[in-house]
């Protein structure tokens, strides 16, 4: 199951990060020339390979409906408890508030008999994931002693994550909740009291902070100028304007530069 989570949220996260990419550089993040194209390539075919995104979404919410039901909600409940105990500074809160929503969300999905709904499977499957992770970055987060990465700097990312966590879980949980044939009359009450514009407090003051410490560290890069070497190729030479080159096992083509 947790190899589920991983892997769906994973692939999704990072071909989301490359269309990013490619959208930040504009025209530039679509040619040859900039490695961003390359990425996105890879990267997509991994939402499909070794079990699609969709298949991974299926067995999530089969398989952890199946435990909250036989835990009698118990499965959610104690990750929330847990994560309660953890200090104030790294979003635990907003996560907990938010797993306890899901747990009354699957409860009452079952209740309901909307799992035979895919869609209504697959929002659920989306909302488990996204509480998963938070809660595992949470505690990551208030562990954390600075190593390369400085506590305050994993704690901004936790409470940004939070924030995700939360907007998920109100987003498909209302569309769960009040858009089905019947409204949850014990659930939709409690997804209108989560406070987004709680959880969002000092959100920019996070982004900044966050930001600074990605594009500021020595380990990561400018995008763009990893690994490459230029070909200066004469006028009438063979092959003046492509070379290939053998690149961890196998030939790469671009003109004027050389991926490794």
């Amino acid at each position: 199951m947790e190899g589920s989570v991983s892997k769906y949220f994973a692939t999704e996260v990072g071909d989301a990060a490359a269309n990013d990419a490619i959208q930040a550089l504009g025209g530039y993040g679509y040619v040859r020339e900039f490695e961003v194209e390359k990425i996105k390539r890879d990267i997509k075919i991994t939402t499909i390979f070794e079990g699609t995104s969709e298949i991974q979404r299926s067995i999530i919410s089969t398989f952890r409906l199946r435990e909250t039901v036989r835990s009698k909600g118990r499965f959610y409940l104690d990750r929330a408890e847990a994560l309660e105990k953890l200090s104030t500074d790294c979003g635990a809160q907003a996560v907990a508030r938010s797993i306890r929503l899901l747990n009354d969300v699957v409860l009452n999905t079952r209740k309901y008999k909307l799992t035979r709904s895919q869609h209504v499977m697959f929002l659920l499957a989306d909302m488990m994931t996204w509480c998963e992770v938070g809660e595992a970055l949470c505690h990551k987060a208030a562990a954390i002693q600075g190593e390369n990465r400085s506590p305050e700097f994993l704690k901004a990312v936790a409470r940004l994550f939070a924030l995700e966590v939360a907007t998920k879980v109100y987003s498909n949980g209302t569309k769960i909740a009040q858009g089905c044939d019947e409204i949850m009359g014990e659930v939709a009450p409690k997804i209108k009291e989560l406070d987004l514009g709680e959880i969002s407090r000092n959100y920019m003051a996070d982004m900044d902070q966050v930001a600074a410490r990605s594009c500021g560290s020595d380990r990561f890069p400018p995008l763009g100028m990893t690994s490459r070497t230029s070909i200066t190729v004469r006028p009438g030479q063979a092959g003046a304007g492509e070379e290939d080159r053998r690149s961890n096992g196998a030939f790469t083509k671009s003109r004027g530069l050389i991926r490794s």
